[in-house]
């Protein structure tokens, strides 16, 4: 999730030079804050979490997005896709 922050800030920056796009890769990975990887670890938590407990990697994903603020994935929730499905 990291790679793909900094990747895409890399991708919108104009680069006309190749000691340019070597400046440009440094900033971009410098440019993501210590909350957005604090955010970027629990959501890891959470898959890592759920791949444990045995779900499918859909299963993990609907998971992970219906519940927030924990680093693993409750029983509740898994029941509740169980209902959905």
């Amino acid at each position: 999730m990291y790679w793909g922050y900094a990747k895409a800030l890399y991708r919108q920056v104009w680069k006309t030079s190749f000691d340019q796009a070597k400046k440009e890769v440094v900033l971009a990975l410098d440019a993501c804050s210590v909350d957005i990887l604090r955010r970027y670890c629990n959501r890891a938590f959470c898959f890592m979490d759920a791949y444990r407990k045995g779900l499918s990697v859909k299963q993990a994903a609907w998971c992970v997005k219906k519940q927030s603020g924990y680093r693993v994935i409750l029983e509740a929730i898994i029941k509740e896709f169980d209902k959905q499905v």
